[in-house]
């Protein structure tokens, strides 16, 4: 929809163009004149009967010119007709030859342009939508102080004009100005020419801006604010001013605020014409509408929905949602530092033009660092709320790139834990929707590789990564990408390295602003990385943590606290550890004396914390820990609340120090439930075993909500519990949590076998509680042959009510879904298992008590044939290497415990006595 040209005003903002389809606006593209123009003239043609009296504005002035063709109008909208064009306009008074003093400023004039553009894109719902500024002459001025104060606003929709600029195009802007004229001068000799008044007026430099340190402030903001914000800039510059040379050179002079990020492109036009078209012909409107829709399909591609094939491209990237260790909560004033180290706003606002560096933000173990990399990613996404902005998150992990082409290096990994590949899935998944070109080469990769739709190959992924991608230039429709990198502290140095040069590579071919954070792994940093070391930083935040949260009331409470500062080391965790465990003492109203020498004796370092913890534990104490931290820290994933409390209710029939791989699978005739209570049989409700978990854990684990399900905190029992910190999973599967915990006497075994050892703990639970004779798993042998049959509709129905049956039995018993799921990961976790399955006895074990068992776990799984029961445990694939040979096995043991149950329906025990007796001679 149109307004008629004679009803353009010539003072405020006044929509000119709006598409005639409610809700089909996708940009604002937002005229602005300067001083002397009127927003039809300038971006007009004039009648040929015109003269150039009009192009100067006075006080008798009022209406619109008489114009031929108003290409905003009359053109622009043929080019870019889904867009909203608005033109905004003011006057500047002058009596006679002189100005008139009472009028406002060219930075007022930005202030009402800033408050009527938001107010009008709120009101119409146009927030978060680009807008392209057009700006002739002094309106330059004008939006680049919009934009400034923009930056600065208190509100939502002022920000908004900031965030939401896609493109600024000037018209009489050179770049190549000649002399060093100093900017006031710039701008007033420009204002001097456009309103035809003396460059001596005194009130010309108060109007121009010419006498304010704003004008200075506006173009160095306008610099740091375009790398910053990253939107286009584009300049058209007149070649053919018809002037005397000294006019000429002074009107050059007068278009010198220039910027490196310009995109100058010169007109065959004279300076007063730059912005006046005779057609859509017109070669010089083309290129200025060509750029606009340019522009305008930048951003309005960005956003689109994804194809069907390209969503099945990416979900064969995807990885899949896992639990996050949640880290350290940032205490208030603890971050902040980081703001005010002059590295990190050069890399946060790209001071430094096509200087793309990596951010690496580096420190010990429980120093921080993490937190410290999600308070930046939180608040990034907090200022950076935009279509056009991206924050991408990836987890990093794992020795070395060999991981992940010689499968024999894995090593048994926890959902949270990522290796290299996964960090490089995660990566191309979250840039496949904003790069083009990144979506068609994956998308012929995986073509070319997978004809079966199945998921592209880890060493066809990695290759393209580090061969392909990360060697060609990378440029996507965002304006700022951020990548949070966290570094797992499993990382070794090799690798760190190797990740390093990756991510510095991927900086250099891109525009994307990187930063990681890893323990250190070199003493000099590469040449395009920034390094910050947290321990250098963080001492005051971690003091002002210890004076809040010391509960000591005596005199020398500050010298306390400076204690437990410095013996900290920068170490953020120790301290908060060190202060949780002073507490406690302080509340059993210990002496003072008793307290200090506590903290004098307490290790400086994390391992020799938690070994000191764990040893002043009492021996019933360390017995209820050693069970929790067992199935918290070998699980194979994060387990939830109301899981763990069925576990450790369980009672093991043999206990960490005294089990052996030939007793694991001894399980013995069915129990019931209240035979196998143990520790946890006190406690009736989560909120009781939450309390209880956290007395006897010493504040070393911790609770927080499903990200793959989006539980919500509310639901206590649905929340997964796991270490507070990498260090701490660390320690215990390095041996000597479990060794600290263990009441023996004898000598302990050597520290690789405790990890072992509790998955033999861990395994014999499992079998017992499938085994138990309260699970009711109504008609087992239908649920296990759910995947025989014909394709019919009968069939179909049957098949979905088998499934909600057996989703009902797993709801219905809190640890069961883990159990089924994951009892083939803790038989394969032992190495001796792994290499020597014990497969007579894992036959005897599967075929006793009427295979029972072995029906039941097929059921709850809804497979029955080997291989399909074997692709069921999916936790289990890192130990299904065929150099490993447990493969192989399982399939035999796994055809013989079917043959059996299948005798033993048809032949009774006679028949099953014998495939037993036939199976544990082909086992041998």
């Amino acid at each position: 929809m149109k307004t008629d040209r004679i009803q353009i005003p010539s003072v405020g903002l006044h929509v000119i163009y709006e598409p005639e389809e409610s809700g089909t606006t996708i940009a604002d593209i937002v005229l602005v004149h300067g001083f002397g123009g009127h927003p039809s003239v300038k971006l007009g043609k004039l009648n040929s009967t015109s003269q150039s009296g009009p192009l100067f504005r006075d006080e008798t002035s009022k209406t619109t010119p008489e114009v031929e063709v108003f290409w905003p109008l009359d053109l622009l909208p043929d080019s870019c007709g889904n867009a909203r064009i608005l033109t905004w306009g003011f006057h500047v008074v002058r009596l006679g030859d002189n100005l008139l003093e009472a009028q406002a400023d060219i930075f007022d004039h930005a202030d009402d342009l800033l408050g009527d553009l938001a107010r009008l894109r709120h009101r119409s719902g146009a927030l978060k939508k680009p807008v392209i500024f057009v700006a002739h002459s002094t309106g330059e001025v004008i939006v680049k102080e919009v934009l400034r104060r923009s930056e600065t606003g208190s509100k939502m929709h002022i920000k908004d004009i900031l965030l939401s600029t896609a493109a600024v195009i000037f018209f009489g802007s050179l770049q190549d100005a000649l002399g060093k004229t100093p900017l006031s001068q710039v701008v007033k000799s420009m204002a001097s020419v456009t309103l035809g008044v003396d460059t001596k007026d005194p009130v010309l430099a108060r109007l121009s801006g010419a006498d304010s340190a704003n004008l200075e402030f506006g173009r160095r903001a306008f610099l740091r604010l375009s790398n910053d914000f990253n939107f286009k800039i584009k300049a058209f510059r007149d070649t053919r001013t018809m002037r005397s040379l000294l006019e000429h050179i002074q009107l050059r002079e007068a278009t010198s605020i220039a910027n490196p990020r310009e995109q100058p492109e010169d007109f065959d036009a004279e300076y007063w014409g730059i912005s006046q078209f005779q057609s859509a012909e017109d070669a010089e409107f083309r290129k200025v509408a060509d750029y606009i829709r340019r522009t305008l399909e930048d951003e309005t591609t960005r956003g689109r929905e994804l194809t069907p094939k390209e969503q099945t491209c990416l979900a064969s990237l995807v990885v899949i949602p896992i639990f996050v260790p949640q880290v350290l909560k940032n205490f208030p004033g603890t971050c902040s530092w980081l703001y005010n180290i002059a590295e990190f706003r050069d890399w946060y606002h790209r001071r430094r033009t096509n200087d793309n560096r990596v951010l690496w933000i580096s420190g010990a173990s429980g120093s921080g660092k993490s937190t410290q990399l999600r308070h930046i990613s939180r608040r990034i996404q907090k200022e950076r709320a935009c279509e056009a902005n991206a924050v991408i998150w990836s987890t990093a992990g794992g020795q070395d790139l060999d991981r992940v082409f010689f499968t024999h290096r894995k090593q048994q990994q926890q959902a949270t834990e990522t290796g290299p590949l996964d960090m490089f899935r995660s990566l191309l998944a979250q840039l496949f929707p904003h790069d083009r070109k990144l979506r068609e080469k994956l998308m012929w990769l995986s073509k070319a590789s997978q004809p079966h739709n199945q998921p592209l190959s880890d060493t066809d992924l990695i290759s393209f990564f580090l061969d392909d991608y990360m060697g060609s230039p990378i440029k996507t429709r965002l304006r700022r990408t951020f990548i949070f990198v966290d570094a797992n502290e499993d990382c070794g140095p090799v690798y760190l390295r190797q990740l390093l040069h990756c991510l510095d590579k991927l900086a250099q071919n891109s525009n994307f602003s990187i930063c990681l954070a890893s323990r250190p792994c070199m003493d000099i940093a590469p040449g395009n990385t920034i390094q910050i070391n947290v321990q250098d930083h963080n001492i005051h935040g971690i003091e002002r943590y210890v004076h809040n949260n010391l509960k000591a009331s005596w005199d020398e409470r500050s010298v306390m606290v400076q204690k437990v500062v410095q013996k900290s080391g920068g170490l953020f965790l120790w301290a908060k550890l060190v202060t949780d465990l002073l507490n406690r003492i302080i509340s059993e109203e210990k002496a003072q004396d008793l307290v200090d020498q506590i903290l004098e004796e307490l290790p400086s370092d994390l391992d020799g914390l938690y070994q000191w913890m764990l040893a002043d534990l009492s021996a019933e104490e360390k017995t209820h820990v050693l069970v929790i931290m067992q199935w918290v820290m070998l699980a194979s994933e994060p387990m939830r609340l109301n899981d763990l409390r069925a576990a450790v209710y369980l009672k093991e029939a043999c206990n960490l120090s005294e089990i052996n791989p030939g007793m694991v699978l001894n399980v013995g005739p069915p129990s019931s439930m209240s035979q196998l209570k143990g520790t946890g049989d006190q406690f009736g409700t989560p909120h009781q075993f939450h309390m209880w978990l956290q007395s006897r854990t010493l504040g070393l684990l911790e609770i927080k909500p499903d990200a793959q399900y989006e539980v919500k905190d509310g639901s206590l029992g649905l929340q997964r519990v796991g270490a507070i910190h990498e260090s701490v999973r660390a320690f215990f599967l390095s041996g000597r949590g479990f060794a600290a915990l263990l009441n023996v006497d004898r000598s302990l075994p050597p520290m690789d076998q405790l990890v072992d050892m509790g998955h033999y703990v861990i395994l014999h639970t499992i079998l017992a509680y499938i085994n138990s004779l309260d699970l009711s798993l109504g008609n087992a042998d239908a649920m296990s042959t759910l995947l025989s049959g014909s394709p019919n509709e009968e069939f179909r129905n049957w098949r979905q009510n088998v499934i909600d049956q057996r989703n009902l039995i797993m709801s219905s018993y809190p640890f069961l879904q883990y159990s089924v799921d994951n009892l083939l990961y803790h038989l394969l976790s032992p190495r001796t298992f792994r290499y020597f399955l014990p497969q007579q006895a894992l036959i005897k074990m599967l075929s006793a008590n009427q295979c029972r068992i072995w029906y039941r776990w097929t059921a709850l799984l809804g497979a029955n044939e080997p291989e399909q029961v074997i692709s069921k445990c999916t936790s289990a694939e890192n130990f299904l290497s065929p150099e490993f040979g447990a493969i192989y096995r399982l399939q035999r043991v796994f055809r013989i415990a079917k043959a059996v149950r299948k005798a033993l329906r048809n032949g009774g025990k006679e028949a099953q006595s014998s495939v037993v007796r036939n199976a544990g001679t082909e086992a041998e």
